[in-house]
């Protein structure tokens, strides 16, 4: 039995999956008499190249990118997407959470902010994952608290850090994707 935490971490998931896979006797392999192989050309493969446009700043305030990049195994533009996704989306949270709490609406706000804690671990948003992860258990053990309104004002300040880092950063894709991104329970148009 292995287990893996989110946020996960790619080097590891394929190596808990190769341990797994060397445990199974391997498949027998076809034999390949020797002439047919002296036929076969040698092709390396080409890593596809990301257009320049997907390309991102080496720093965004608030990301932490070496280990986003790592997480899509260096394709700027899957990371590119799924920043614009969370900056369209995840910026008010903190509001949201507010508002929801102010409405004796615990259960959604603890789910909110646990959503947030996921979601910003994924894209290695560490500052916003650590107060939606304090928020998070806060809000599961005390949420009367005044640890509540300091994990609120901190979470705000989080997601006013990677507001303005990933608007700068992404420039005009934002609102591109803003207009061409379905929102959560929207189906694409």
């Amino acid at each position: 039995n292995d287990h893996l935490t989110k946020p996960i971490d790619p080097n590891r998931l394929y190596t808990v999956l190769a341990s797994w896979n060397a445990r199974s006797a391997p498949a027998p392999k076809p034999a390949t008499p020797p002439e047919a192989e002296a036929d076969i050309p040698a092709v390396e493969p080409t890593p596809p190249t990301a257009p320049p446009t997907d390309a991102l700043p080496d720093v965004i305030q608030g990301i932490n990118l070496s280990e986003a990049r790592n997480m899509v195994r260096g394709n700027d533009a899957i990371l590119r997407r799924l920043l614009g996704a969370f900056h369209a989306k995840y910026m008010d949270q903190a509001t949201e959470i507010a508002a929801l709490l102010a409405n004796d609406d615990l259960e959604t706000a603890a789910r909110t902010a646990h959503t947030l804690k996921g979601v910003s671990g994924n894209i290695r948003a560490e500052r916003v994952y650590q107060a939606s992860k304090a928020l998070d258990d806060q809000l599961r053990s005390g949420p009367g608290t005044p640890e509540v309104d300091a994990c609120l004002a901190e979470l705000s300040s989080a997601l006013d850090e990677v507001r303005d880092s990933l608007a700068e950063a992404l420039g005009g894709s934002i609102a591109a994707e803003d207009k061409s991104s379905p929102q959560a329970g929207e189906q694409p148009g």
